[in-house]
C-alpha cells in the first residue's frame, strides 16, 4: 500500500467517525433537523429488536421500524425532542471498500430524568457521495433496560475541574 493510499485510509476512517460522533451529536444536543445532511440522497434508517432475549436465543434481530428517507426520519425525531436516549458510542469498527464503507459500534444511551437507558449495536453502511461520507442505510438493534438509580446530566465543566483534584489527592490515574 503506498503513503497516498494509506494517508486516503486514514482520512476515510476519520470522516466516517465523524459522521458517527455526528449523528450521536445532533440527538444528544436536540437537534434532528441536523441530520438529513448526514444522510445520502436515498439512505433510510431501521431500528431493530436487540433485546437481550432475542440475542441469547440467537436469531436475527427484526425490524421494528423503518425510515425509507432521511426526511422521513427527521419527521419522526421532530416532535420527540427532550425524553430520548442520549447516545453514547463505543467500539467503533470501520471496513472500507472504495466508495462504500461499513462499520459496527456499540450505543449505550441513559434517558435523562428517568432510570432507563437504550442499549444496542449499529450495524451502519455508508457510501461517498459528491466526494463526501454519508449515512447510507444505519440499523441499531436496540434494548431497553432500567438502572437502579435516576440518571441527571452532569455538571461536564465541574466534574472536569473535580477529577483533576480528586486524582492529585487520592494519587489514582487519569485516562485519556
Amino acid at each position: 500500500m503506498t503513503l497516498e493510499q494509506r494517508l486516503e485510509r486514514l482520512e476515510t476512517r476519520a470522516a466516517i467517525a465523524d459522521l458517527v460522533h455526528g449523528y450521536a451529536l445532533a440527538i444528544r444536543h436536540d437537534r434532528p433537523q441536523d441530520v438529513e445532511r448526514l444522510f445520502a440522497r436515498d439512505g433510510t434508517f431501521e431500528i431493530r429488536d436487540g433485546t437481550f432475549e432475542i440475542r441469547e436465543s440467537g436469531a436475527q434481530a427484526r425490524s421494528v421500524q423503518r425510515f425509507e428517507s432521511p426526511q422521513a426520519l427527521v419527521t419522526y425525531l421532530l416532535p420527540r425532542k427532550g425524553g430520548h436516549p442520549i447516545p453514547i458510542i463505543h467500539n467503533l469498527m470501520i471496513e472500507i471498500e472504495g466508495d462504500t464503507a461499513r462499520a459496527s459500534s456499540v450505543m449505550v444511551g441513559p434517558i435523562l430524568g428517568t432510570a432507563h437507558e437504550t442499549f444496542g449495536e449499529y450495524a451502519d453502511s455508508f457510501v461517498r457521495e459528491d466526494g463526501e461520507w454519508k449515512f447510507a442505510s444505519p440499523a441499531p438493534a436496540l434494548g431497553n433496560r432500567q438502572r437502579s438509580a435516576t440518571c441527571t446530566p452532569p455538571n461536564i465543566l465541574a466534574s472536569a475541574g473535580d477529577l483533576s483534584t480528586s486524582i492529585g489527592k487520592t494519587g489514582g490515574t487519569a485516562l485519556t
